[in-house]
């Protein structure tokens, strides 16, 4: 016969200690930060610049101009 036991709670108690944080250490989070919006710009301008050569491939300016007049843009 199977029998389930219920987990029991076991109560741990954690000492926590205060660090503060220095400039240097700021200054690295602050660099590590300026790297990934780095990293985000480089990438959102490649999706951007890939997106614009293919939509001129595929949709020439007369076309576009055409449509822009269509829906009252021009």
């Amino acid at each position: 016969m199977l029998q389930i036991y219920q987990p029991t709670k076991e109560e741990k108690q954690e000492d926590v200690t205060l660090v503060k944080e220095s400039k240097e250490d700021m200054m690295k989070e602050y660099e590590k930060a300026t790297l990934r919006l780095d990293k985000a710009h480089l990438v959102c301008s490649l999706v951007f610049k890939s997106f614009h050569c293919c939509f001129r491939l595929f949709f020439p300016k007369s076309h576009v101009r055409r449509y822009m007049d269509d829906i009252g843009l021009i």
